[in-house]
């Protein structure tokens, strides 16, 4: 215990009334933390009845029981952190009913929760019956861990993980982060986060790819952002070899302010703690609904900017118009016509600008120009293609399978063109040029030799492939082009007021 000593200040020894306040606040603080405990052994267990909890040496973790939608639970949070966050649940998918009494003890060589009647709600094996005494303890990582009177671990909550990873504990093909099912629900929810085959990460959701560590336009993996890597890897600095991060000092208090979340929403997110401003978000994926594993299928454009998510490329179709109908777009697409025959003049290539793309095969490092990569895709099984030629990336990328994850205005995208049959992207000769993914129907102009020149108000970025709506109040993305209803939709803002059509010049002569 904590001792306080009073030095005399005056001849008569009187202390103000305020200094003795003070010091009876910080024995009365002493006396608390030094009854609190951190370890439960086989004949001391913690009761709901008793609100008691468990708390780490330094006050940093606590375990106990709470309650939530009327069940309850036993859990790990931060200590004295507002608001509470729970790291970890015991009995997430066996919750006791709030009318319940539990007790959270070591019994027969098990941890275990049970209530008045000895039902279990939870339990562990911490070592047999029969074997020397055993001690559950809550440390200051907000590691709950198992020991026999030697001090040898038998078992320890950082193996099995809730939604929450904690410096501490290290990420491998055992360790799975599952989310809550609502943000106030602590039952398994629909998303786990793990390591996949190839010991990159992933989220699965309901069992199937959700997301997975981004590929950028290299067709390589992206490096993980260092400071989720660092955390992930327990710290170790190998695991970004071509990072900044990799020389940054991180101290021991940054690594014990930091979690990782897989939560409700299908999100995996870094959290940092600062004293003042509490938890702060550092890092989240996916960022947005294009960065969704096949989002859009393969032969699918996905562009979160615009009113629809989802395009199929020109000579392209939705595989299930009844599903992209109702907002589901992860079947993909499929040719309208096939490539492979003997024609080669009725091959061509869709140009496709600023792309982010699935990885892809290998590359062809020894075509070393364009028209030897374009010649090497009209073989039948090449689906596209991509040449660059730049400082950081240089050579011919074929993909013989079909292309995925395709996102448009992707800021560090490259090009790609995609292999079809020139007879399924055929255009009249009053019909613009395809401008990126988006094609130009007639009457709409973007050009004095095509289209109606009373629609000549449509601009095509080349560098980008996006189509933009020019007017005297402003220039405006187009966001979608159907033409089989005639119709496009612009992105304006609320300061623009009505717009009203103008006749075209065929229709005037009508």
């Amino acid at each position: 215990m904590s001792t306080i000593i009073f030095h005399a200040w005056s001849a008569n020894r009187n202390l103000p009334t305020c200094l003795v306040l003070l010091c009876t606040g910080l024995l009365l603080s002493s006396l608390h933390y030094c009854s609190a405990r951190d370890t439960i052994t086989a004949g001391n267990p913690i009761s709901s009845s008793g609100n008691e909890t468990l708390i780490s040496v330094r006050a940093r973790f606590e375990l106990g029981f709470f309650t939530n939608n009327g069940y309850v639970y036993v859990g790990i949070w931060y200590h004295l952190r507002d608001p509470r966050t729970y790291v970890w649940v015991a009995n997430r998918d066996k919750p006791l009913p709030d009318f319940s009494s539990g007790s959270f003890r070591i019994a027969d060589g098990n941890l275990t929760l049970s209530d008045e009647n000895e039902t279990s709600f939870f339990s562990v094996s911490v070592g047999s019956s029969s074997s020397s005494p055993r001690t559950v303890t809550l440390l200051d990582s907000g590691n709950l861990v198992a020991r026999d009177e030697s001090g040898k671990i038998s078992w320890e909550s950082f193996n099995t993980s809730t939604d929450t990873f904690l410096p501490g504990m290290k990420m491998d093909e055992n360790l799975k982060l599952t989310s809550w099912r609502s943000e106030d629900d602590p039952r398994s929810g629909n998303f786990t986060f793990q390591q996949d085959v190839e010991n990159s990460y992933m989220i699965l959701k309901n069992g199937r790819p959700y997301w997975k560590r981004s590929q950028t336009g290299s067709f390589k993996p992206d490096t993980l952002d260092a400071r989720v890597a660092l955390l992930l890897s327990n710290y170790t600095r190998n695991a970004i070899p071509d990072s900044p991060y990799k020389k940054i000092k991180v101290s021991f208090r940054n690594l014990n302010n930091a979690r990782l979340l897989m939560n409700s929403s299908g999100k995996v997110q870094y959290y940092t703690w600062d004293n003042k401003k509490g938890w702060s978000l550092i890092w989240s994926e996916p960022q947005d609904s294009c960065s969704v594993y096949w989002a859009c299928g393969d032969f699918g454009v996905c562009n979160s900017k615009n009113r629809v998510l989802c395009k199929c490329l020109f000579g392209f179709e939705p595989r299930s118009l009844d599903e992209w109908s109702g907002g589901d777009f992860s079947s993909g697409c499929k040719r309208k016509s096939d490539t492979c025959g003997n024609d080669k003049e009725n091959q061509t290539f869709l140009d496709l600008k600023m792309m982010k793309v699935g990885i892809t095969d290998q590359p062809y490092s020894d075509l070393d120009d364009e028209e030897k990569c374009r010649k090497e895709c009209l073989r039948c099984s090449c689906q596209a293609y991509s040449y660059n030629y730049n400082n950081s990336s240089r050579g011919c990328w074929i993909w013989n399978s079909n292309p995925i994850s395709l996102q448009e205005e992707y800021e560090h995208g490259y090009n790609i063109s995609v292999h079809v049959a020139a007879s399924s992207i055929g255009s009249t000769a009053r019909e613009c040029k395809i401008c990126g993914a988006n094609v130009i129907p007639y009457p709409l102009s973007t050009g004095k030799n095509c289209g109606d020149p009373m629609y000549f108000n449509f601009l095509c970025n080349s560098s980008t492939g996006q189509v933009n709506f020019q007017t005297h109040d402003g220039t405006f993305r187009v966001t979608s082009i159907t033409p089989e209803t005639r119709k496009f939709v612009i992105e304006v803002n609320k300061s623009i007021g009505h717009c009203q059509a103008r006749k075209s010049v065929d229709e005037e002569s009508l």
